[in-house]
């Protein structure tokens, strides 16, 4: 499935009531570059149990499985690799979108300094 589709897709589960939140994006990222729990919640400066349930409340928002866990290891699922990049897409194309809402902000402010 391509970027786009990924984004309609996503789109169209908003206006269903069913947002995914961009945390759990963040979270399936950070799991899926890490390849361990732990270390994505050291990445995201959260606790493991609070990234695991993120990934849970993903998949079951998706309907599939995007990681296979074992004791020992994590690793993606086809549908996890399928979705790893679209992920990154939403994840930078929301980080670029705040980048220029701060810098078209950030000109029409003058810094008055006799004003809090």
């Amino acid at each position: 499935m391509s970027g786009s589709n990924w984004l309609t897709l996503i789109a169209w589960a908003y206006q269903e009531g069913q947002a995914m939140e961009l945390r759990w994006l963040a979270a399936f990222r950070a799991v899926a570059e890490e390849l361990n729990f732990r270390r994505a919640a050291e990445k995201l400066f959260v606790a493991q149990p609070a990234v695991s349930q993120q990934i849970m409340s993903l998949e079951r928002e998706l309907g599939v499985r995007l990681f296979e866990r074992t004791k020992r290891s994590v690793r993606l699922t086809d549908a996890g690799a399928a979705f790893l990049e679209p992920c990154r897409q939403v994840l930078s194309g929301i980080e670029s979108a705040g980048r220029l809402a701060r810098n078209a902000g950030n000109r029409g402010i003058r810094h008055h300094p006799d004003r809090v």
